[in-house]
């Protein structure tokens, strides 16, 4: 039976007795089950995404990374293309852009030689040049009326006109040699292109090479001046860590795990003055994913506080994944047993709010626990600041 090898004590695993009985990698797979406080029972969860329900579209890409395996298995190589799509995903172009650069990667846009082979009775010559055919790489880069267009390109990281490639593999050159910028200049300027291409086509209007690269230059421009506004409004006034109301208790939790090592937990019980409860560095005793050991953290905070007889408290955490699993009480995923196991301890106050804050206003919380990840041994503070985090208390308390 599993729970023989669970501690009822202490809710934790039975370490000796797991590696007694088990092969070193089943031990480590155990250790890295986590176990609520609580313990809750056993639920089915499905793994295929982190909210551990069942849907058709994680299935899909479930069974998709399935395939791909397999073909990768097939080919020693895989799809060479593939650092090229994740580059252009994080590109700081619109959405619009981003995506005529991929299906041009692809072979994917209505070229008149596309159309033809799909077996369209119509032209398929170029309507710029009208000699060459309209393939991807000729009417994007290699078209005698788009010359000009690329010569205002002095910072280009190769000599682009004498590659005489496809339009993905110069693509790929251009990651490989260039920067961020170079590849965003390509696609921006062959969007433009396209549309200028497009006019020609539909609407008989054909801009110079100078309005085609200008046009090219503002959409990168306006983009990410646009974004800089945004970032702009979203940033929320310096304020840092606030001290809870007279006669309620914040806790500050964060989770740590290091590569190969033990996870650990960071948390710090204040008052309104913002004077030290109870602080803890505690080593956990196993090694889990980051969402799991952020709801440890949590849950440590919440035990911390119940054992000291606090009633009314505040959480924060800087884990959003965590506090958002609390606020909305959903105990599916990796961390659903513990979040379930924090709703059942929170139920003994009289008051609780769990709330997020950046890492930055969580520093002291956070310290502690890369004291834990980095230590073979947990430590404890009561009514007594750790000496080594004075100096980030007193910044904190500064804001009372």
């Amino acid at each position: 039976m599993v729970s023989s090898l669970i501690d009822v004590d202490t809710r934790h695993w039975k370490v000796d007795k797991i590696r007694r009985y088990f092969l070193p990698f089943e031990v480590d797979i155990i250790l890295k089950i986590p176990l609520s406080y609580t313990l809750p029972e056993d639920k089915i969860i499905w793994v295929g995404c982190k909210r551990g329900i069942f849907s058709v579209k994680s299935a899909y890409y479930r069974a998709l990374k399935v395939v791909e395996k397999v073909e990768v298995g097939e080919s020693s190589f895989g799809d060479y293309r593939t650092p090229l799509w994740k580059k252009i995903w994080q590109l700081k172009l619109p959405a619009k852009i981003r995506i005529f650069a991929w299906r041009a990667c692809m072979e994917g846009l209505p070229t008149k030689l596309n159309l033809g082979r799909r077996w369209m009775n119509i032209e398929i010559k170029c309507p710029l040049c009208e000699r060459e055919l309209e393939s991807t790489s000729h009417v994007l880069l290699y078209c005698t009326k788009l010359w000009h267009v690329w010569w205002s390109w002095n910072t280009c990281p190769i000599n682009l006109l004498a590659e005489n490639k496809e339009f993905v593999d110069v693509a790929l050159l251009i990651m490989y040699t260039g920067s961020p910028k170079d590849l965003e200049t390509l696609f921006a300027t062959t969007w433009s292109i396209w549309y200028n291409r497009n006019r020609v086509v539909h609407e008989s209007q054909c801009e110079t090479p100078a309005q085609v690269w200008g046009f090219a230059q503002r959409i990168q421009g306006d983009y990410k001046g646009a974004i800089t506004v945004c970032q702009l409004r979203k940033q929320s006034p310096e304020v840092g860590w606030a001290a809870p109301p007279l006669e309620v208790y914040k806790i500050n939790v964060d989770g740590a795990t290091r590569m190969g090592g033990l996870s650990g937990v960071g948390v710090v019980i204040r008052d309104c003055r913002g004077l030290v409860l109870v602080a803890e560095s505690k080593v956990m005793a196993g090694s889990y994913e980051a969402g799991v050991t952020e709801a440890l953290a949590v849950e440590e905070g919440v035990l911390l506080a119940r054992e000291r007889g606090l009633h009314q408290i505040i959480i924060e955490s800087d884990s959003l994944k965590v506090v958002q699993a609390i606020r909305s009480r959903s105990s599916h995923g990796e961390a659903g047993t513990v979040v379930q196991g924090v709703l059942v301890l929170l139920e003994s106050f009289s008051s609780w709010k769990v709330q997020h804050l950046k890492r930055d206003y969580n520093i002291v919380a956070h310290e502690l626990a890369q004291m834990a990840k980095g230590s073979a041994k947990s430590q404890t503070w009561e009514d007594a600041e750790p000496t080594m985090l004075q100096h980030l208390l007193l910044a904190d308390r500064a804001n009372c």
